[in-house]
């Protein structure tokens, strides 16, 4: 089984984020895994106060690849998205963090090289890390290049500013040629309103000036 995380964000395969552990039951889990090298799963929950309830039916493996102990009951690690599962059932361990029987998925790669929309997807992305640049450069996460491969739907996704609730429904999508194309449509809108707050700026500029 499992160890699982339930958490307010959505961790992607192949992105990474920071976490500050703190709960003693997530604590245990933590120690299980580096004592184990084992991974635990990150679960997208809408509500931390019904966590089980809220819980979304697929998750990411997520690997430790940095682990600070605080010596004040704190952990602070990073971690990085492995393969989608599945939530089967889930247990409470008696450390009281939750386990669960998973199904790994596979992505459905029914897209080749020449695929229109994979093809917009990454010809956007550049268009979209550049206009981002202008507005703020730290807010480029990935430097894209608009000759992506089928594996790199999740590169893009990382490289976009998301709201979570997208972020998990991205995560959900077996067929890649799908991903690609809500991945294009998506961008194409991101890249109007970046036009859009960039004439405003320039247009603001002109007045103060």
């Amino acid at each position: 089984m499992l160890p699982i995380f339930p958490l307010m964000s959505v961790l992607l395969p192949g992105s990474s984020t920071q976490l500050k552990i703190f709960e003693p039951r997530y604590v245990a889990l933590l120690l299980r895994c580096i004592e184990n090298n084992e991974t635990f799963g990150l679960v997208y929950c809408t509500n931390q106060k019904d966590e089980q309830g809220t819980m979304k039916r697929v998750g990411c493996e997520a690997f430790i690849t940095d682990h600070q102990d605080m010596n004040d009951g704190t952990h602070k690690i990073t971690v990085e998205g492995g393969r989608r599962f599945a939530l089967g059932a889930i247990d409470t361990h008696p450390e009281g963090y939750y386990c669960a029987h998973v199904d790994y998925m596979s992505d459905t790669v029914d897209v080749d090289v020449e695929d229109p929309a994979m093809k917009a997807a990454g010809e956007f992305a550049t268009i979209y890390e550049d206009l981002l640049a202008s507005i703020e450069p730290d807010m480029v996460r990935v430097h894209l290049s608009e000759d992506v491969m089928p594996h790199d739907s999740y590169m893009l996704l990382n490289a976009m500013i998301l709201p979570d609730d997208k972020r998990q429904a991205f995560l959900e999508i077996d067929s890649v040629k799908v991903r690609f194309q809500q991945i294009a449509e998506l961008l194409r809108t991101e890249i109007q309103t970046l036009r859009f707050l960039l004439a405003e700026q320039d247009g603001m500029s002109a007045v103060t000036h």
